[in-house]
């Protein structure tokens, strides 16, 4: 009987590091996919920012255009 509650003990020790290793795992995952979301919603304001200036640029080169012709 003892040697099955130290088994018992055992097995629920295994499962609980288990279960910190996955939540360590989880909480890396969680991280990363936090600096993503952030990268991402960077990079949609620079391409924002850069479509605009192009947009402005074109916008000049044609109104050139018109006063060269």
């Amino acid at each position: 009987m003892i040697v099955g509650f130290a088994g018992l003990i055992y097995a629920m020790g295994v499962k609980s590091a288990s279960v910190d290793e996955a939540r360590t795992d989880i909480d890396k995952l969680a991280a990363t996919v936090n600096d993503l979301a952030r990268a991402q919603a960077s990079a949609a304001v620079a391409d924002a920012t850069h479509t605009k200036t192009l947009e402005e640029i074109q916008r000049r080169l044609g109104h050139l255009e018109e006063r060269i012709r």
